[in-house]
């Protein structure tokens, strides 16, 4: 079941105070949650929008939006 937008919207902006706390890699944050890959893109893209300057690929990977 997909997330709705608010959560989404709720989700990523945990994920971005986390990043901003130096808890990690973003994408790690994200799959910490333990949603479905879907849900994750959605949370990904939100925070991509909102966040432009935090990068989303991981060593050498790049996540596809």
């Amino acid at each position: 079941m997909l997330l709705k937008p608010f959560q989404v919207r709720v989700i990523s902006r945990a994920c971005i105070t986390r990043y901003n706390m130096g808890e990690g890699h973003i994408v790690d944050i994200v799959e910490g949650y333990g949603h479905s890959k879907e849900n994750n893109d959605l949370i990904l893209a939100e925070i991509a929008s909102m966040r432009p300057d935090i990068p989303m690929e991981k060593e050498g990977e790049s996540i596809e939006i």
